[in-house]
């Protein structure tokens, strides 16, 4: 199996080409953005790296084709345009496919469309953010299909099927990707650290003040607010009117199998954004008297599990900010794994056929 990876990040689909096919080789990757090669080099320092997409020459890829071969092509294009969280925030860039970064789409085409010349069956498996409108669903399955003249398939997967993170993201690829065979096998205790571990990811009590503020709103509503209980805290509920704390939003997990409130199912985390903050914390229920926990940030090497990552994958970067951009900007390994086990299955088939 030898691949080309587009927008490559820290490496979640090499981790997962590698597991499923041992012997891969990657033909050349792209990525630009400075941590995230760091890490990536670490893990896999052979890899040559072909810099920025917009100014990889088309004879270039041509050349490495013929060169070197290819079986397959990955890779996630910026979502950043496309997702609903641009949509809702007065100041993101909604423009879908034309805007600044999402429209680097096109660019993973072109480079498609020269592999394509070259190898006609070439295999390929893209990514992106499920929460795109259909217009943009639309516009990138007509493209692929239009560029690849056969059958392109778009698989909607929640990484919840395989692991406590919700994540749910569209994927794009010539061979079919059946999910009535997942096994979840992560559960919150393979995921959280001891008690020690989290302790200096506890948030300040001004970030739970911030939490805290009262906000009108139109509807009566119980809202819960966050006070101190000795070492730990828990959760005040006050009486029903027409307001509502940050707490009742459900910008954070909770491990507890009863949760106040939450948008997400019961034992799963929401998803881990590349910002840091609120969107990536979790109400900590192990420790202390019954109705106490501890609110908190997810720790760097929880949010490395969380995404099917061996701990201390990112160590190579030196802040908790950096680690939090880079892997809320990658794939959920184990998600891949699966779309590369039916790829497997797709290339036996096809080699019976022939």
């Amino acid at each position: 199996m030898k691949y080309l990876s587009l927008f490559t990040g820290i490496g979640g689909f090499e981790a997962a080409i590698h597991k499923v096919f041992p012997d891969a080789e990657c033909v050349g990757y792209s990525e630009i953005e400075t941590n995230a090669k760091k890490v990536y080099e670490h893990h896999y320092p052979n890899h040559k790296n072909l810099g920025d997409i917009t100014k990889i020459s088309d004879e270039q890829i041509k050349n490495l084709i013929n060169e070197n071969g290819c079986d397959l092509v990955v890779g996630g294009f910026p979502c950043k345009n496309l997702t609903s969280v641009a949509r809702l925030n007065r100041n993101g860039d909604s423009s879908g496919l034309k805007g600044s970064q999402s429209k680097l789409f096109y660019e993973l085409i072109r480079i498609l469309k020269v592999v394509v010349s070259v190898n006609p069956e070439i295999n390929f498996v893209i990514e992106n953010n499920a929460s795109m409108n259909m217009k943009s669903r639309k516009i990138i399955t007509d493209t692929i299909t239009d560029l690849y003249h056969s059958n392109v398939y778009m698989t909607k997967i929640d990484s919840a099927l395989f692991g406590v993170q919700t994540r749910k993201r569209l994927f794009w690829t010539n061979f079919k990707v059946p999910l009535d065979d997942t096994e979840c096998i992560q559960t919150w205790e393979d995921v959280l650290d001891d008690k020690e571990s989290v302790k200096e990811w506890v948030l300040s009590r001004g970030y739970i003040s911030y939490f805290n503020k009262i906000y009108e709103c139109k509807r009566l509503r119980k809202t819960k607010i966050c006070v101190p209980k000795g070492e730990y805290y828990k959760f005040d509920i006050l009486q029903e009117d027409a307001q509502y704390s940050r707490w009742d939003l459900g910008f954070i997990s909770d491990t507890m199998s009863t949760q106040l409130y939450t948008p997400y199912p019961l034992g799963k985390a929401r998803p881990v954004l590349s910002s840091a903050g609120g969107n990536n914390m979790v109400i900590d229920r192990r420790f202390g008297p019954k109705g106490s926990f501890l609110p908190r940030e997810f720790t760097s090497s929880e949010k490395e599990k969380l995404f099917g990552y061996p701990v201390g994958y990112t160590d190579q970067l030196s802040s908790k900010t950096q680690k939090t951009k880079v892997l809320g900007n990658t794939v959920v390994v184990p998600v891949i794994t699966h779309i590369m086990g039916y790829l497997l299955e797709h290339l036996c088939d096809v080699a019976c056929f022939l």
